[in-house]
């Protein structure tokens, strides 16, 4: 008989979302659905160039259709084959070529606004090269433009009503990411045809740094406030060589204005009174030593994304955080604790070699810390004393040996997936979730990471809505149209084991409505979206790291946060636990963090937060 034959060759017939410039070939989507046809009831295996990423079954009509796993930030080059029944497989498919790019501009910078043609503003600055620039009124778009190859942009406004005008910009990638908005700029259109022409430097805290003419002004909320004088003498652009000045906060004796050498990693921070006389200034110094003044200045002054010394969790097992800060590490219990030093000298990274802090628990007489060198099996306990100085120290053990401490730092120091004296030696689920959104359909789109090959149970609050199984790298992927029904969806992921016991269970990702909504975070770690509307997101004391994706500090549809007074009292000790890490703001509350993606610290004031 004749050998069988070889199915046609399939086709991918489209990709979606396809986000941005349609037909580009460019999204911000990084889990594709891809559609196409093939011969009837065969099998389809889906390529990312070499790579198998995927199958699935073509219908007894022919047409398929697949969603990949989360796809890295990268050019995509994906084709399929198809295999029918008798094993034959055809030739692969022409190549649908894609690039994935999650990543949002950093935010535009306005440096320079003039009043033209009576009631319209001409605002200059800079945004990541070759994107769409959008100038809002508030909430209204007045005016758009694009930037060149160098990221310069010029936009003149629609014609504006006579008043005060705060105007922001937005940046928009190819693929369709969306910037967080740019300082903010008041405009004033009085109808002369004279115009005053100021820059506003920058508006980070409670006082603004403005250029008028030659000069400069500190400016407080009122809009109003001293100019900026030395030796008896406004100070006048370009006098001070290359020195130019870069921000301004206000303290209790007067200002403190913060300077740099154009070109050049210096800087240099001039004290002044209150009417803006300068009484006193700072040794040069680098960008690295101006971190420790970032934070009352609220603003990165050294242009390295971070506002202040920055800060990451080593772990916040049991109740004691271990917390790099710079070069430093702080034993942190319930939000404060001392910087852990050896020989009267704070411990500096990197100062013992290889050898680095993995954990920390507090106990009667101080605190225990664990130290793991890198590479190796091999390990040992500080006892610390209550002001964070070593005291005395084990000597180096094994990975099992250290076992016998994991209990008291309730930790899995040694990494082999268990925590001694813990429910028997029950293996540690890491199922959590890492993203959530809702597209224009109302198909909501879960992420998260589990166990290697793990199956996951999703829920719309207590009710059951599906079932996916982790990828070999732990992550996994799952959409619903459960958000057709326009209420509050709490969605929670389980991982269940081989007898279908429950072995792990995931933070909340809450999804408000189209109206107003009250969000009350959990105790675990959690994801909140709101909606578009004025929402009010509440968080109790030990509220886990929690992460608010569409925060809007201000406009017609402004969010409150509401901390239990356990956690912040006042507006201003929020201020004191905030920082800017890249384009967002993290909160933290001991070993507690809430993350405001795509939120400046400039934008946030009082009406923002209430405490109950």
């Amino acid at each position: 008989s004749a050998p069988p034959a070889t199915p046609a060759t399939p086709t991918i017939a489209s990709f979606s979302n396809d986000t941005g410039a349609a037909g580009d070939g460019i999204t911000s989507d990084n889990t594709l659905q891809l559609k196409g046809t093939a011969a009837a009831n065969s099998t389809i295996k889906i390529y990312d160039g070499s790579t198998q990423i995927g199958t699935t079954t073509a219908s007894s009509t022919g047409s398929w259709d697949y969603i990949t796993s989360v796809l890295t930030n990268a050019k995509h080059v994906l084709t399929a084959t198809a295999t029918t029944s008798s094993g034959q497989t055809s030739a692969a498919s022409g190549a649908v070529t894609v690039t994935v790019d999650t990543v949002a501009p950093t935010a535009p910078v306005l440096s320079s606004n003039a009043i033209v043609n009576t009631n319209q503003v001409k605002l200059s600055g800079t945004a990541e090269a070759n994107s769409k620039v959008t100038i809002y009124d508030g909430s209204t778009v007045v005016g758009t433009g694009t930037t060149n190859s160098t990221g310069a942009w010029s936009v003149t406004t629609n014609a504006l009503s006579t008043g005060t005008h705060t105007l922001t910009a937005k940046a928009a990638d190819v693929a369709g990411n969306v910037s967080a908005a740019s300082q903010s700029i008041n405009s004033v259109i009085s109808g002369s045809t004279t115009p005053t022409p100021s820059t506003q430097i920058e508006s980070a805290g409670a006082t603004s740094l403005v250029q008028i003419g030659e000069n400069y002004a500190l400016y407080g909320a009122s809009g109003s406030g001293p100019t900026l004088k030395a030796y008896g003498a406004a100070v006048v652009e370009g006098q001070s060589g290359g020195w130019v000045p870069i921000g301004v906060e206000q303290t209790a004796s007067g200002y403190q204005v913060a300077w740099k050498l154009t070109g050049k990693d210096q800087y240099g921070v001039w004290n002044t009174d209150k009417s803006g006389n300068l009484v006193s200034h700072t040794n040069v110094m680098s960008g690295s030593a101006l971190k420790s003044i970032e934070a009352s200045f609220q603003q990165d002054l050294n242009g390295d994304g971070t506002v202040g010394l920055a800060s990451k969790t080593i772990e916040a097992a049991g109740s004691t955080s271990l917390v790099q800060v710079g070069e430093n590490f702080s034993l942190s219990g319930g939000g404060a604790g001392p910087t852990l030093k050896a020989y009267g000298a704070a411990v500096v990274e990197g100062q013992s070699g290889g050898w680095t802090p993995i954990g920390v628990e507090q106990t009667a007489t101080g605190y225990q810390v664990a130290w793991k060198l890198t590479g190796k099996d091999q390990y040992g306990v500080w006892n610390i004393d209550k002001g964070g100085n070593l005291v005395s120290h084990t000597s180096i053990m094994t990975g099992s040996a250290l076992k016998s401490f994991e209990a008291s730092f309730q930790q899995d120091l040694n990494g082999d997936g268990l925590i001694a004296g813990s429910s028997a030696g029950a293996p540690i689920s890491s199922v959590g979730l890492t993203t959530m959104y809702k597209n224009w359909s109302d198909i909501v789109t879960i992420k998260g990471i589990a166990d290697a090959n793990s199956q996951i149970k999703l829920y719309d609050g207590n009710t059951s809505i599906g079932k996916v199984t982790a990828a070999a790298d732990g992550t996994w992927s799952f959409q619903t149209s459960s958000a057709v029904s326009d209420t509050v969806h709490t969605y929670t992921a389980k991982q269940i084991d081989s007898a279908g016991q429950v072995v792990g269970a995931s933070g909340s990702a809450i999804l408000g409505s189209t109206a107003s909504n009250t969000l009350k975070s959990t105790s675990g770690n959690d994801i909140l979206v709101g909606g578009g509307q004025s929402d009010t997101f509440v968080f109790a004391a030990n509220f886990g790291r929690d992460v608010i994706k569409d925060f809007a500090a201000s406009g017609t549809a402004q969010d409150t946060i509401q901390f239990s007074k356990t956690v912040f009292d006042s507006f201003a000790s929020v201020l004191s636990h905030a920082s800017q890490v890249g384009q967002d703001i993290v909160i933290s509350a001991g070993s507690d963090t809430l993350t405001l993606k795509n939120t400046k610290l400039s934008a946030l004031n009082s009406s923002d937060f209430h405490f109950a």
